[in-house]
Order: structure tokens, then C-alpha cells, then sequence
């Protein structure tokens, strides 16, 4: 009896785990509604060359219009419909918000934008916890994007200022025409391939920072606490690595005047060339590995 009864709380206990671990089974527990998606699609009327964004709950994807118009598919609830209008020039599509979390039937929310081929001055997308997706074949002045809990891409050609934010969210990022880029996610990872830029910086607290392909005229920072930085087949006028306990592995294009400090970790380097571009290279207790390409 005293077993059967063990038994019976060590299997409640497991069930109370799991459904503490799930979240949808914890979103049931706390008694969120389901809610039924529609999908609706709002045209744009009207010309524009700013768009900004602002979501709650949905995924956000800009695509090339294949047929010409501008317009936003949207999946959302019946009773929370989007507003999508366009003044002095600016598109802006704005999510209704609902102070009571939902569960979804089927997908959640999503919302794409499709535009018109032409050359936009400015994109601007705030996301509150889902995914930034920006399609290749888009064109811009400057892109913003902030996501609290969601992943970023980006893979549109971005002339000026180009920023992501992510709180616990990864970037991906690649690019063959770009201005300035500053990258910043606190627990997310970032990764960047095929990039041309006139600056870069990335900052990742918890992540890893992998960059590859990654050619930038001026002064190129890569920073993160806990992660490691990766840099495959890349270069920059003068670079800046630092971790304080994760790894720093560097394969750069051309020779550079090292400054390496490393703390227990084994550090190899090529030889310092003075008349070169200045690679400072810090991490306090990761291991160092740099070398040029021949």
C-alpha cells in the first residue's frame, strides 16, 4: 500500500514537471482561452518610402512583391485586426493588443509584407515576442529592428545604418551592400555571412558571435562576456575582439599589427606586422587562435 501510494506521487510529481515545462500545457493550466486565426489581407493605398512596424505577438516577414503591390497578409483574431494605413509618405502597420494571453489553433499569429520593388528610405519593426524575418531582393536606406524575445534576419541590401536588437533572440545577417552595422543581442547567438560594410560592431553578453565572409572598411568590434567569437575569411582596416571567458579563433585576409593578451588560455598568433592595421585581441580566461591566410 505504502508503495502503490509512492508510486502514485512520484507519477503526479512527473506530470506536475512536465506541464510545468511546457509551456503550452502551462498556458492551459493558467486558464488562457484558445483563440480562433483568420487570415486577412490589408492592401496599402497610397505612396510611401518609410515603413515602420509594430507587433505583439507575431511573426513579421518583408518579401519582394511578386506581383507588384504592396500589401499585408495577416493572421490574426477576428476581434484584434491590424491597422495598416499610409500618411506623409510612411507606412505603419500596428497590431491591436489584448491584455489576456492567448493559445492559437493551428499557426500563430503572422504577419507578411510584401513590397513593390523600389528603393525604401527606412525600415523600422519593434517585436515584441516573435521572429524578424527580411527577405533578399528588398532595398533600404537604414533598417532598425528590436525583438525582446524573438530571432532577427535580415538578408535585404541596406545602404546606410543597419541595427538589430535582440534581448534573448539569435541575428542572422548578411548583406553585400551596407553602411554602418551594430548588432547587439544580451542571450542570443549572432551569426553573419557575405557581409560588406563601412563599420561593424556586434556585442552578444551570453552568445557566440560567428562571422564569415565579412569584409569591412573601417574598424571592426566583436565583443560577448560568456561566448566565443568565431571569424572565418575576413578583414577590416583595424579589429577589435574580446571575450572575457570564451574563445577567440581569427582567420583574417591580411597581415595586422597584433596586440594579444589572453589570460589561461593558450594563445597562438602569427607574426606581428607594425606597418599593418591594428588587431587587438583580449579574453581572460578562453583560448586564442589567430592566423593569416596565405
Amino acid at each position: 500500500m505504502k508503495r502503490r501510494s509512492f508510486l502514485m506521487g512520484m507519477a503526479a510529481l512527473t506530470a506536475g514537471l512536465v506541464a510545468a515545462s511546457h509551456p503550452v500545457l502551462r498556458a492551459q493550466a493558467a486558464g488562457w482561452p484558445y483563440t480562433t486565426l483568420y487570415t486577412n489581407t490589408y492592401p496599402v493605398n497610397g505612396s510611401f518610402t518609410r515603413i515602420q512596424l509594430t507587433e505583439t505577438s507575431s511573426d513579421v516577414t518583408f518579401r519582394p512583391s511578386e506581383d507588384g503591390s504592396a500589401r499585408a497578409v495577416c493572421r490574426e483574431a477576428e476581434d484584434l485586426p491590424h491597422t495598416v494605413k499610409v500618411e506623409n509618405g510612411l507606412l505603419t502597420i500596428t497590431a491591436s493588443t489584448s491584455l489576456t494571453p492567448h493559445l492559437y489553433h493551428g499557426d500563430g499569429p503572422k504577419v507578411i509584407v510584401y513590397l513593390p520593388d523600389a528603393d525604401y528610405e527606412a525600415l523600422t519593426v519593434s517585436v515584441t515576442s516573435g521572429d524578424v524575418l527580411v527577405a533578399s531582393g528588398l532595398r533600404f536606406g537604414t533598417v532598425q529592428i528590436t525583438a525582446t524575445s524573438g530571432d532577427a534576419e535580415c538578408y535585404a541590401a541596406v545602404s546606410g545604418t543597419l541595427s538589430i536588437d535582440t534581448s534573448s533572440g539569435d541575428i542572422e545577417l548578411s548583406s553585400q551592400s551596407t553602411g554602418s552595422v551594430q548588432l547587439h543581442s544580451t542571450s542570443g547567438d549572432i551569426e553573419v555571412k557575405s557581409l560588406q560594410a563601412a563599420s561593424f560592431g556586434a556585442v552578444a553578453t551570453s552568445g557566440d558571435i560567428d562571422l564569415s565572409q565579412v569584409q569591412v572598411q573601417g574598424e571592426l568590434r566583436a565583443e560577448t562576456t560568456s561566448g566565443d567569437i568565431e571569424i572565418e575569411a575576413s578583414d577590416a582596416a583595424s579589429l577589435t575582439l574580446k571575450s572575457s571567458s570564451g574563445d577567440i579563433e581569427a582567420e583574417l585576409l591580411s597581415p595586422k599589427n597584433f596586440q594579444v593578451s589572453g589570460g589561461r588560455g593558450r594563445v597562438q598568433a602569427p607574426a606581428s606586422n607594425p606597418a599593418a592595421g591594428l588587431c587587438t585581441v583580449e579574453t581572460s580566461s578562453g583560448e586564442i587562435q589567430l592566423r593569416v591566410r596565405g
